[in-house]
């Protein structure tokens, strides 16, 4: 069977061009080149001009955000549409809708942005303008946590610790993000309160002994970040926070107890400059014993 082109009659009969009737999304967004993944793998890359003409259609907010910030973006991004290769070299887990990574090797610095949906859905827009942001975030000098590489490590351990490095960093870049977001009108209400929602579901079940080193310092850095999201969203109404706050308390006390303190810690601080970020990651890797194995640096997965 002959595939119809772009140009071609539509084989509707509509009497109009493909391109302009029957053409799907997916189809006009093709893959451009392959991109090889850590470990070996290799996968399709997208072109971004595409995936973000489509949005910008689509979303004043993006507009607004795109037209302010697009010259700040680092000129070697990558668009990946996730898949199985993907999910198990960098930790990307089907269906979080997007994720951006930061990757050097010899001196070359790759920014990877993977999506679930290419072409993007409408409810993608605002994950899409988040990880564009920390494109912009990690170009700006903000430092993040990564994993030292060593062979006096064994690789579950090191593994275990590239999961921690990227949860402490996500709960202070994401916060940075969102806020520099807000600006631009985009609205995380309905996001945040599914999100508080999904914790709180997840925990169900769960209590402080049932949780290993690792998973309660993860569960401690949720809870930081959720509820400084919450303060910095919703704003006046504190309905859901306080309820997610309650169900959390519920089930993990003493985490609720040790993040409370950790969040007064980070909104007395501050997180609106490189270096105030790097003080912050510093208090808490000695404060957490995250030492061993663990740098602070730019150079990592977020």
């Amino acid at each position: 069977m002959t595939k119809t082109g772009r140009n071609d009659p539509c084989p509707c009969g509509s009497d109009k061009k493909y391109k302009k009737c029957c053409l799907r999304p997916e189809d006009d967004i093709a893959p451009v080149g392959v991109y090889r993944l850590p470990f070996g793998a290799v996968t399709d890359t997208y072109p971004g001009d595409l995936i973000l003409k489509d949005i910008y259609k689509k979303s004043k907010e993006f507009r607004n955000f795109y037209d302010s910030e697009k010259g700040k973006l680092p000129s070697r991004i990558f668009w990946l549409k996730a898949n199985p290769a993907i999910a198990t070299s960098l930790s990307y887990c089907i269906g979080q809708k997007g994720k951006f990574v930061r990757l050097t090797t010899k001196g070359k610095t790759d920014y990877l942005l993977i999506l679930d949906n290419i072409p993007p859905k409408v409810e993608d827009i605002v994950t899409i303008a988040h990880e564009l942001m920390h494109c912009i975030v990690f170009d700006e000098s903000y430092p993040g946590v990564g994993v030292a590489n060593t062979k006096d490590i064994p690789y579950e351990n090191q593994r275990a610790n590239a999961v921690i490095a990227a949860k402490l960093t996500s709960m202070l870049h994401d916060i940075l993000v969102d806020s520099r977001l807000l600006n631009y009108g985009f609205d995380y209400n309905d996001l945040l309160k599914a999100k508080y929602l999904g914790h709180i579901r997840s925990y169900k079940g769960e209590s402080e002994a049932s949780l290993d080193r690792i998973n309660t310092l993860l569960t401690l850095f949720e809870f930081v970040l959720a509820n400084l999201q919450g303060k910095m969203i919703l704003g006046e109404d504190k309905t859901y926070s306080n309820q997610y706050r309650d169900d959390f308390k519920e089930i993990f006390p003493n985490i609720a107890k040790e993040g409370d303190i950790l969040i007064d810690m980070i909104e007395l601080i501050g997180y609106d400059t490189p270096d105030k970020v790097k003080a912050l990651l510093q208090e808490i890797m000695e404060k957490y014993g995250l030492v061993e194995g663990f740098v602070l640096e730019q150079e990592m997965i977020t």
